[in-house]
Formats: C-alpha cells, sequence, structure tokens
C-alpha cells in the first residue's frame, strides 16, 4: 500500500500485526468535516483494496485488515475495518 501514499498529503506510516490481524497506519494532516462513521465509510471504499485484488487478500487469507488514520498522535486514530472479498 506504501506507493498509494507516495504523492499527496496523506502519509502511509507503517503497518503492524495487532491482535484482531493487521492494521496499517495513515497519517492525515488534518481532521476531515465529516462524523466518525463517515470518515469509517470513506475509508472503506476509497482506500480498502477492492475485491479484485485477489492476490493481496490471498496473503491475508487468515487475518482482518484495518486502517487506522490519525492526526499527530498515533493512538488517536479512528479505525475501518476493510472487507474481505470471500468468507474464510
Amino acid at each position: 500500500m506504501a506507493p498509494e501514499f507516495v504523492k499527496g498529503v496523506w502519509r502511509y506510516r507503517g503497518a503492524r500485526a495487532i491482535d484482531e490481524g493487521i492494521a496499517v497506519y495513515i497519517q492525515i494532516p488534518d481532521r476531515l468535516d465529516i462524523s466518525e462513521a463517515q470518515h469509517k465509510i470513506y475509508l472503506i471504499e476509497t482506500i480498502c483494496p477492492k475485491a479484485e485484488a485477489i492476490n493481496f487478500w490471498r496473503k491475508l487469507i487468515r487475518y482482518d485488515f484495518y486502517l487506522r488514520t490519525y492526526n499527530y498522535v498515533e493512538r488517536n486514530y479512528i479505525e475501518a475495518k476493510c472487507p474481505k472479498p470471500f468468507n474464510l
């Protein structure tokens, strides 16, 4: 996912194993002027890997995949769980 964030103001800050699966951290310059629920929907619809990215999803077959966006302090994130294209 890192190459997708080379340009623009959102910055990929790495991925970590968490209890629930894998979390990708993305730093954004300012909070979006939308509710937290809308923010999560926005992440799912625009940044989560699409169902057609089968090779990506096969690598994560046993794990859940989360996006976490934050402004300055990493622990103050908004998290969205990316839906898997298949059930396992």
